[in-house]
């Protein structure tokens, strides 16, 4: 238009590139020759219809990147793994907070309101236990806090032992 703004489905465009379409979804796509050029290749940020939910996607079997000042803050791998200062996600991990050399690494989970509750829900693995681990990049679980769930059991491991173990009833054993 007179003022420089592109329109892509629309005649009156209101934004430096304005995207709009009917009934269904409407995307934006980039390829390239790696990616290849079809609907399904590459990355697409999409408006679906008739929700109208937002999605980003990543169409490879590649990860997806997060970068600020220029430097990578958090990746999602192809897996779904998510890593927030880490380049490679551990396998099995859902979610892999690395740390920075001299820096504490700090996860902060709190309640929006004083009478708010903050929770941590760790969901059993296949066996039953479910572990928060606590250590660095070559031992990941020298500190580990666990819930058994076939007894009912909380352990606490220091140094990569059992150190503490409350039984059901309540006893510190």
């Amino acid at each position: 238009n007179s003022v420089g703004l592109v329109g892509v489905g629309t005649e009156s465009p209101n934004r430096n590139l304005h995207v709009s379409g009917g009934a269904g979804d409407v995307a934006f796509g980039i390829t390239n020759a790696a990616t290849g050029t079809a609907a399904s290749d590459g990355f697409s940020i999409t408006v679906e219809n008739p929700t109208p939910d937002v999605a980003i996607r990543q169409r490879e079997n590649n990860d997806m990147k997060f970068l600020t000042n220029n430097t990578e803050r958090m990746r999602i791998n192809s897996a779904g793994n998510v890593g927030i200062n880490t380049t490679s996600p551990s396998s099995g991990y859902m979610l892999h907070v690395g740390g920075s050399s001299g820096v504490h690494t700090k996860v902060k989970i709190e309640a929006t309101t004083a009478t708010g509750q903050a929770e941590l829900d760790l969901t059993a693995d296949p066996a039953g236990v479910s572990y928060l681990n606590l250590g660095d990049e070559n031992s990941y679980n020298i500190g580990q806090l666990g819930y058994f769930h076939s007894d009912n059991s909380m352990r606490f491991r220091v140094n990569a032992a059992e150190r503490m173990r409350i039984n059901s009833a309540g006893e510190v054993l």
